[in-house]
């Protein structure tokens, strides 16, 4: 419910965990995990290596990684004459971070959360599948 007079919040879609190779048409946000190279501290980019592929990542001012440094960047999908590349939001560490446990948690969530969603459509006044 809006109330007049109060401000208006955007709300951003949510990004979506991808590999580059797995970068679709209708994607606008995502989340990539790779290894920062090419790191050019004059225009604020860096290149994002996943296994799948390689991607341009435009930074913010002063945020950018080593070279060599595991990250997870979230941003926006940008496409242009040149091809795509990310516009990051934000920038994360994951140089601790267990890659196994991860890709087997995304796993389990990819094969079972639509399988949930599809059972409690039930109870948010859906059919179920």
């Amino acid at each position: 419910m809006e109330v007049e007079g109060e401000p208006r919040f955007r709300r951003r879609k949510p990004a979506v965990e991808r590999k580059i190779a797995e970068i679709k048409e209708d994607d606008t946000r995502v989340a990539l995990i790779g290894k920062a190279f090419k790191i050019d501290k004059m225009d604020y980019t860096f290149w994002l290596d996943d296994g799948t592929g390689v991607i341009l990542i435009e930074s913010e001012e002063n945020v950018l990684p080593e070279p060599g440094q595991l990250v997870r960047v979230i941003g926006r999908v940008i496409r242009n004459d040149e091809g795509i590349h990310i516009y990051g939001e934000v920038l994360q560490d994951f140089s601790g971070a267990d890659l196994e446990s991860l890709e087997e948690i995304q796993k389990l969530e990819r094969e079972y959360l639509p399988k949930i969603e599809a059972k409690t459509a039930f109870w948010e006044g859906g059919e179920e599948a």
